[in-house]
Parts: C-alpha cells; sequence; structure tokens
C-alpha cells in the first residue's frame, strides 16, 4: 500500500479588487495563495462607509492601472502569480505617481500575496507594510491585511506567531465579517495540521458555521474543503478526502481561479489512487492535464496524462483511455513544435 503524503499548501491569498473607507470586504475571483477579489468595477472605484445613508463618494479610477489590475487579475486565476506580480507592480507604480493612497493599498496588497506565492516573504513584508500605511492614510480597514501577515509567519515557520495572531483577530471585540471568521478558523485548523494534531483541525473546523460557510464567496468554500481533505490525508482516510478535493475543484472552476482547480483536482486523484479507485483517478488526472495543455503548459499536462493512462487501462475504462491517448499525441506534437520554433530562433 502506499505511504500518505502530507502535501502542505502555500498560504492561499485573496486579492483586492475594491475597497470600502469601513470595511475592504476580499472575496476572490483569482487563486495558490489566495489573492483578494471583490466585486469588479471598471471606470469608477466607490469609497464608502457600511450602512451609509448618504450618496457614496464616488471617484474616477486611472484607465492605465486598471488595464494593468484586470489583465493580473485574469493570469493570476490561470495560475502564474509571477505573471500577476508584474501587473500589480505597474498598477503599483502608477498609484504612487497619483499619490492615491486607497490604490496604491490596493495594488500593494495585491503584489504581496503574489509575492508570497512566488516565497518572496521579505519583498511581501514590505509591501505589505506599505499597503498598511495606505490603508491607514485612506481611512479603510482592510480585514484580511492581518491573514496575510499572519500566514507570512506560518510560511517562515513561525507557527506560534500566526497562530496568536489569528487568536488576538478572533478574540477582538469588533466582529469580523463571516467570510474572514472562517478564514482564520481556517488558517488554525491548517497550523494545528501542521504540527500533526489532525483531531484538534477537526475540531477547529466543527467551529465554522455551515450557514456562515454557504453564504461565503466560492473560494472560501474551495478553502474549507481543501482543509478538511488535508485532515483526511493526515489521518489516512484517502477515500473521505478525495471527493472533498472535488468539492474544492467545483468552487475553485465557479470562482474561475482554473489554476487552482488544476491543483485541486489533481491532489483528487492522488487521493482516488491512494484508496485504490483507479477509474476516478485516471479521471481527474486526464482533465487536470486536458486544462494544463490549452493554458500551454505541456510539461505538466504530459506528466499528469503519463499518470491517468495507465490507471485508465487498469481500471478497464476503454473510452476514458483513448481520451487520454488522443490528449497525450497533441501533447507530443505540441512540443516538437515548440521545441522547433526554439532551435530556428537559436
Amino acid at each position: 500500500m502506499k505511504i500518505l503524503i502530507d502535501i502542505k499548501f502555500l498560504p492561499r491569498i485573496a486579492l483586492i479588487s475594491r475597497m470600502k473607507s469601513i470595511i475592504a470586504s476580499i472575496f476572490p475571483p483569482i487563486r495558490a495563495i489566495r489573492v483578494i477579489r471583490g466585486c469588479f468595477l471598471s471606470a469608477i472605484l466607490v469609497l464608502a462607509g457600511a450602512g451609509c445613508s448618504t450618496p457614496p463618494k464616488v471617484v474616477r479610477v486611472d484607465p492605465e492601472i486598471e488595464r494593468n489590475v484586470s489583465v493580473a487579475r485574469s493570469v493570476y486565476s490561470s495560475g502564474s502569480a509571477e505573471k500577476a506580480a508584474i501587473y500589480y507592480q505597474k498598477a503599483l507604480r502608477r498609484a504612487r505617481v497619483m499619490d492615491a493612497s486607497a490604490e496604491i493599498a490596493r495594488n500593494a496588497y495585491n503584489l504581496a500575496a503574489c509575492l508570497v506565492a512566488l516565497h518572496s516573504y521579505d519583498e511581501a513584508q514590505a509591501r505589505l507594510d506599505e499597503a498598511r500605511l495606505e490603508f491607514q492614510r485612506a481611512g479603510i480597514l482592510c480585514l484580511e491585511l492581518p491573514l496575510l501577515e499572519a500566514k507570512i509567519a506560518r510560511a517562515r515557520g513561525r507557527t506560534q506567531e500566526a497562530a496568536a495572531i489569528a487568536r488576538a483577530e478572533l478574540s477582538k471585540s469588533h466582529d469580523p465579517d463571516n467570510a474572514t471568521r472562517i478564514q482564520w478558523r481556517l488558517l488554525l485548523a491548517e497550523l494545528l495540521c501542521d504540527q500533526g494534531q489532525t483531531a484538534a483541525a477537526d475540531t477547529e473546523l466543527a467551529l465554522i458555521d455551515l450557514k456562515q460557510l454557504k453564504a461565503s464567496g466560492n473560494d472560501i468554500q474551495a478553502e474549507t474543503a481543501l482543509t478538511r481533505a488535508r485532515v483526511q490525508m493526515l489521518q489516512r482516510n484517502p477515500q473521505e478526502a478525495a471527493p472533498q478535493y472535488d468539492t474544492a475543484a467545483r468552487h475553485w472552476q465557479a470562482a474561475w481561479r482554473y489554476g487552482d482547480m488544476v491543483v485541486a483536482l489533481t491532489q483528487a486523484g492522488h487521493a482516488y489512487e491512494d484508496a485504490g479507485n483507479s477509474s476516478s483517478a485516471a479521471d481527474r488526472y486526464y482533465r487536470a492535464a486536458r486544462s494544463l495543455f490549452e493554458s500551454d503548459q505541456l510539461a505538466r499536462a504530459r506528466d499528469l496524462a503519463t499518470q491517468a493512462l495507465p490507471l485508465a487501462v487498469a481500471a478497464h475504462q476503454p473510452d476514458l483511455q483513448r481520451q487520454v491517448e488522443r490528449l497525450k499525441a497533441e501533447i507530443d506534437r505540441q512540443q516538437q513544435k515548440v521545441s522547433a520554433a526554439d532551435k530556428k530562433v537559436k
């Protein structure tokens, strides 16, 4: 029997798309870390207090910033934090030129989230510090900023610091919005998993109100499913973990975060394979490979197609086997074309 391996995930961080003067709501349409997302605004940025009865103050958004932010969101959702960082950096520079605190804060935060995904923690902390100052200057309370800070601490191995931040935020007198509370619970559960305390992680997850979870964004529901799956994998229950990975993949798909969807499908494939379900494992690997192929990520696509093929054969799934073989052949042809083009350039 295979040894079950605990796959630690990068801190998932949300990207910010709009902000309010009292609370910045952060629900991502974008992605393995989570980068912040909310409602999309193309021409205006509304800065208004929650429950404010007076007409909101409307501020025109610079077209150059919005172009770069739009591209950054798109490439981030497809799984490229590196490319997203380039465009958030461009938007941040423009915001500095304008001396626009709200835009500096938004783009500095999102750039920090991308840098965490790239393991550039010192630079990420610098951008987070810049975002904090500009949020304060703009009169915006960003509930997810300490969450990102805690995730950076976790990524650096400072688990006690991350846990202390999480518990302090949960115990504050002002009640964070439901989505933020769920994210803090998930972080605590992940920290407990890091220490192998799966029973305590389960207890933390049980504190999440199911109605609140259902009302949260797709990204939060996906992350919850991933943490539940991780607990099950640590407890050597791949058959219970696999459906949770499937749930995560569906929510990432609904959130347009296809890079994260592929990761979840791949993790589902591993879990089904560990559980001895060759048919489902082959299906998940094939779907992940197909998505990667159409995203021009040929090497990763071929690896997964290679994993899928013998499983489809073992499961006596001739239709799926033919589809995997065709996909693999297409990938090989495309790789040959790319290789030939590279030789001509040289």
